[in-house]
């Protein structure tokens, strides 16, 4: 997912990852916005169909829920940025998810 690194499912909170996910996505009418493309993977912003806002998207949920990060590696529209770091702030402030574990994927990253 664009912006956004979520926990694999052999990471810390991966399964919560996963199952969360699965909840957001799983026979839900969805539309996918590209927004940029390295060498082998597209990444997107995932939203409920009919839906556009940043905090709609599936990206800025698993943010919230503690489930994954920004992911500084790209570069980040600052609109969208803003948005994205209220996520992942109210996440770590509530230890929800990987912030339980001072924000650490732990040793099972998922390469994609």
């Amino acid at each position: 997912m664009a912006y956004v690194r979520v926990c694999g499912f052999n990471d810390n909170s991966g399964k919560t990852s996963v199952k969360y996910f699965r909840k957001l996505t799983w026979e839900m009418k969805l539309q996918a916005q590209p927004l940029f493309q390295d060498g082998t993977h597209k990444f997107i912003m995932l939203f409920p169909r009919g839906k556009a806002k940043v905090e709609d998207s599936i990206n800025y949920k698993m943010l919230r829920k503690g489930l994954g990060k920004i992911d500084e590696e790209f570069k980040i529209p600052e609109h969208v940025r803003k948005v994205l770091m209220d996520g992942q702030e109210h996440a770590s402030k509530k230890l929800y998810g990987i912030w339980k574990v001072g924000g650490d994927f732990g040793d099972g990253y998922d390469e994609y």
